[in-house]
């Protein structure tokens, strides 16, 4: 599970959530009722939406610990890299607007691609039942190994000299980064490093949509 989430707090409540939903006996009804009631369309796309959601709050909760708390800043200086170096205070509405920006004109224009793909047959599998759990296990290894691979190269790609001079080297602007700002980046940079890792992989895998929602 840590594998997954890392050391997240959200995604560790989170991932325990979706097990205690996925076990309970009214769950199972209810997903199929909400399955029937939505389009393919618009339940793909909220896949884009879950992910939102977990991002700002997970890096607003750390903004806030990091900054405002005294004591949470000094434990988690023991685990940094630069404990010395703090996160500039300047740097925060341009990392939002940039974010926002991603977000809204990369990650959900992909996401409804993915989505009319789904409509078609190909990609995400939007179904009213729920996955069995050796479904689900194995799924979550070929998305852990397709979503490693897929990044490194990618990530690989934008050191390039010229890829980075142009593109990368925005994300690295922030020079003592918290979790708020991990996806900060040029458009191309959110296409090739965060979009395609973890989207593609629920496209190559046909994850179903209870486990796209998890992932």
């Amino acid at each position: 599970l840590v594998a997954v989430v890392g050391a997240s707090p959200w995604g560790l409540l989170f991932s325990a959530g979706a097990v205690y939903l996925w076990a309970a006996p009214w769950f199972a009804p209810w997903w199929a009722a909400f399955v029937a009631r939505h389009s393919t369309e618009a339940l793909v796309v909220a896949i884009a939406t879950f992910s939102c959601v977990a991002y700002w709050a997970h890096g607003l909760l750390m903004y806030g610990l990091e900054m405002h708390t005294p004591a949470f800043r000094r434990w988690a200086r023991r685990y940094k890299i630069q404990p010395a170096k703090g996160f500039d205070r300047a740097r925060f509405w341009p990392a939002v607007r940039g974010l926002l920006i991603n977000q809204a004109f990369v990650l959900y224009p992909m996401t409804y691609f993915g989505a009319v793909l789904a409509r078609n047959g190909i990609g995400v599998r939007v179904k009213p039942t729920l996955p069995s759990a050796v479904e689900m296990c194995v799924l979550f290894g070929l998305l852990i190994l397709c979503d490693e691979v897929l990044f490194f190269y990618g990530h690989w790609l934008l050191h390039h000299p010229t890829l980075y001079k142009r593109i990368h080297k925005i994300h690295h602007e922030n020079t003592a980064p918290i979790a708020l700002v991990a996806a900060y980046c040029h458009p191309v940079e959110m296409v090739l490093s965060n979009i395609l890792p973890l989207g593609f992989s629920l496209v190559f895998c046909r994850a179903d949509l209870f486990t796209s929602y998890v992932w």
